[in-house]
């Protein structure tokens, strides 16, 4: 009689740690990944190369400036 009273309560505890416990902080951490995700890829999609940018002209030849004295 005893023993199955000691296995009942065993099992309640077993019960309310698995529902209360690990299966809460399992969805949290689900639900954090998927939003760190989504900000990555709404990231990368607005970091995207902008179109059409014309590379700036190469410098011409280097002339050397020399201050002349009056």
């Amino acid at each position: 009689m005893i023993r199955l009273i000691i296995e009942l309560v065993v099992l309640y505890l077993l019960y309310k740690f698995v529902f209360e416990l690990i299966i809460p902080v399992y969805r949290a951490t689900k639900q954090m990944r998927d939003k760190m995700e989504e900000a990555g890829r709404n990231r990368m999609q607005s970091t995207a190369p902008e179109k059409n940018e014309s590379p700036k002209p190469a410098p011409k030849d280097y002339i050397d400036y020399e201050e002349i004295k009056d």
